[in-house]
């Protein structure tokens, strides 16, 4: 009896344990956190440094059946809708009285108040319904699947989302169109809000946690199997292979979703049938597994089933859809907690009182998996709170069984010092392997952050003229353009155009063009030295210099200075109206900065400045103010 108790004592250690070390990081505090109330929350007393990352739980506001964009919540355009409360399942959300059915469309909405406008915010999304599109401050940020009104037309795509973004006003508007025509329960799941740093941090631990647990699921039914392969008659190595290698897949599918981030385009039957699977038939397994341990003729005719019940389950979960196999599972619940009940049962009877060593090694592993597994499905249905753990569960289970193993082959001192001794070698690679799968993922993480780093510095640069794109100029001009809000310091802008380039291209080819363009842009970059200055292609034979904390004066002297410097390279040009080289126009537009303008008309006017340079002959600096006159 004392063995009893002990073994549900270990099996609360064990899964306490679990809980903490990998769930931690997402668990709630009890007081202080801010909800959403009628669809805004406060984040302006909240500190992301000290309190760490936030869960945008409460009161969404909720649209049933209607798609809505950001422009429908403009001015009188401003929709009045339904409060949902995350998280939540659709499905048990009362509409006009009546319970939401799974199938169908929906946009929620959330105002996030934040006091620090220099921060880099993140959203981080596990999936939110099957399909959705995000808008924060109405740009769309992130799509997942194909969000419609139809079956027809919709595609389903369970893919976490980190967004980050930047705001320029106190209040953050998020907007949320979803959509579901597969599953029977819609899980419009907890949202994270933080720093940049947090979400990044918090996505690369998670990925970290599942990969290791991946890979050493993985490794140990590869190993198994090769046990099994080597020794035809222990059927008990295949079995532990088997239920190790789904519940490997259950984790990538879990979670962070490791898989999703790996094949996007798989599809979202697909990923819930995998995650559905060991549930299914994980304990058929066990039964079988237990069967060959114990040789027990008290389970033959279980056993005998479950070989049946797991082809059965398997092909039931993958021909028919996930709303059935989901339905089926819902009721067939209390079948599966009396079939574990039943085992826990046998463990004691053929192990414990017939006093077979390692007897409650197995009982604490099987009680392991039958909480893990029933903690999973509660938190599936939103019953409780709790992180995924019977991934963990299965690990523990398989190591345990490893110690459990070696026990039954201790028949002899000998074999039990050599078989403790390769199960020491085994434990310490595996841990060698753990440690190699960590620093390679971190080393890829790195990789492709750098890789990324590379492609987001190429994609601003122009690749003829190696300066600054449009793109990149536009970054630059907002930074520089709140700066001379900020500190109302004069901003100048010089546009210029390369004289009749069109018959230059015509004439002399295109290739020769493109040298010119190179020249030009040297020679531009040679001209406007100071650190603040600025010279991008604009595009075409478009160029622009934005030079910071410059008034007129000094915009018109660099003007004339970039005018002399690119007649002076003495480009020849037969067919300008002009001269006989290449030269340029340039409109000039300084402004000291209001909060009433904005950047759009500020580049309006020196282009307005260059057409009229152009249209008065050429070749000359035009200040907006001389145009103005």
């Amino acid at each position: 009896m004392n063995k009893i108790k002990f073994t549900f004592l270990i099996c609360i250690v064990i899964l306490s344990l679990a809980t903490i070390s990998y769930g931690a990081s997402v668990i709630d505090k009890d007081k202080g956190i801010p909800r959403a109330i009628d669809g805004i929350i406060d984040t302006s007393n909240w500190d992301f440094e000290a309190d760490g990352i936030l869960k945008l739980n409460g009161d969404w506001s909720f649209y049933w059946q209607r798609l809505l964009e950001p422009a429908d919540f403009v001015g009188e355009n401003d929709q009045r809708g339904d409060w949902i409360s995350i998280p939540a399942d659709w499905t048990t959300h009362q509409h006009e009285g009546v319970a939401l059915p799974s199938k169908g469309y929906a946009t929620l909405r959330l105002t996030i108040t934040v006091d620090d406008l220099e921060q880099v915010y993140g959203l981080k999304f596990r999936y939110f319904a099957s399909a959705m599109n995000l808008w924060i401050n109405g740009n769309l940020a992130h799509s997942s699947g194909l969000v419609a009104e139809s079956a027809d037309d919709y595609i389903g795509r369970y893919i976490p989302a980190e967004v980050f973004f930047i705001t320029d006003t106190h209040e953050i508007d998020i907007i949320v169109q979803v959509a579901n025509y597969h599953h029977r329960r819609v899980k419009l799941n907890e949202v994270f809000f933080g720093t940049q740093e947090q979400i990044h941090t918090m996505t690369y631990r998670e990925v970290i946690k599942s990969s290791i647990i991946f890979g050493s699921l993985m490794l140990i039914a590869v190993y198994y199997l090769i046990l099994y392969f080597i020794q035809r008659r222990d059927k008990a190595a295949l079995y532990i292979a088997v239920f190790a290698f789904i519940v490997a897949l259950r984790n990538a599918v879990m979670g962070d979703r490791i898989l999703s981030r790996l094949l996007p385009e798989l599809p979202p039957e697909l990923f819930t049938k995998i995650g559905y699977l060991p549930v299914f038939i994980l304990l058929p397994l066990v039964i079988l597994y237990v069967r060959e341990i114990f040789y027990s003729p008290t389970l033959d005719k279980a056993a005998h089933i479950s070989k049946y019940v797991v082809v059965a389950l398997t092909a039931l979960i993958f021909i028919t859809s996930v709303s059935f196999y989901d339905w089926l599972f819902q009721y067939a619940l209390m079948l599966i907690l009396l079939a574990a009940l039943f085992m826990i049962y046998i463990l004691i009877t053929e192990g414990f009182f017939k006093k077979i060593r390692g007897a409650w090694i197995m009982a604490v592993g099987s009680g392991v998996i039958l909480v893990a597994a029933l903690n999973d499905y509660l938190s599936d249905l939103h019953v409780i709170r709790s992180v995924e753990m019977l991934s963990i569960a299965v690990l523990i289970f398989v190591l345990l069984q490893a110690i459990f193993l070696a026990w039954r082959f201790n028949d002899a001192y000998i074999r039990a010092t050599k078989l403790a001794t390769e199960n020491a070698v085994m434990y310490e690679e595996l841990q060698e392997l753990n440690e190699q799968l960590e620093v390679k993922v971190k080393d890829r993480t790195l990789e492709l952050e750098i890789a990324n780093m590379r492609l987001e510095q190429l994609s601003k640069i122009d690749p003829l003229t190696s300066i600054a794109n449009r793109r990149l100029f536009d970054e630059r001009l907002n930074e520089e353009w709140r700066r001379a809000l900020r500190e109302q310091t004069p901003i100048s802008i010089i546009m210029l155009d390369i004289d009749c380039f069109k018959e230059y291209n015509d004439n002399y080819g295109h290739l020769q063009g493109d040298t010119t363009l190179q020249q030009i842009a040297a020679a531009l970059t040679d001209v406007v030295k100071r650190s603040t200055d600025f010279v991008a292609r604009f595009g075409g034979e478009e160029f622009v210099v934005l030079l910071a904390n410059t008034e007129e004066e000094g915009a018109l002297y660099k003007a004339e200075v970039i005018r002399k410097a690119i007649e002076d390279l003495r480009i020849g040009h037969e067919y300008s109206r002009v001269g006989s080289y290449c030269t340029v126009s340039l409109g000039v537009n300084t402004q000291i900065v209001k909060e009433s303008d904005n950047a759009e008309d500020f580049i309006r006017k020196a282009d307005k400045a260059l057409y009229n340079a152009k249209q008065t002959g050429r070749n000359k600096v035009v200040h907006i103010t001389a145009v103005n006159k």
